[in-house]
């Protein structure tokens, strides 16, 4: 009972400061990084292909991607990953310097990682995503690995 009162007790303290939804969102990025899964808000799981044909529904919803990477950004600011389906621009500029670290295990290209973000269109029209946390996933199927 004292643990559960000592976790409330950081909760109240750490979202005091700030909105409680920054609060659900930073966990929701750690509980992302561990498991690849969400505890407060559920993004939808889509295809490249499908927010590239997106007629505007998708725009600054939170989605969730998985493919593998075909290219990082000399300074860790972008990635460009690719799915069965298509290739798409993943803007890094908001995960956390932790993450952006450990990007540099995602420099080998054909690396399966999962990501989670927000859907953004650019200058020019073109889709890309904002992305708030990722996961490199270790476990990948032989049929996965093309």
């Amino acid at each position: 009972m004292r643990l559960f009162h000592a976790l409330m007790l950081l909760v109240v303290v750490s979202s005091g400061c700030g909105r409680i939804e920054n609060f659900y969102g930073a966990v929701d990025s750690v509980v992302f990084r561990a498991i690849g899964g969400t505890v407060f808000s559920k993004p939808d799981q889509v295809t490249l292909k499908e927010i590239h044909l997106d007629k505007g529904a998708l725009v600054g919803q939170e989605v969730m991607v998985e493919g593998q990477v075909i290219e990082t950004g000399r300074y860790d600011t972008y990635m460009v990953m690719s799915d069965t389906t298509a290739r798409m621009l993943v803007v890094l500029t908001d995960v956390d310097d932790t993450m952006r670290v450990l990007s540099k295990d995602v420099k080998v290209t054909k690396t399966p990682v999962k990501i989670i973000g927000t859907v953004e269109y650019g200058k020019k029209g073109l889709p890309f995503i904002q992305a708030r946390s990722f996961m490199i996933r270790d476990h990948v199927n032989e049929s996965e690995k093309g």
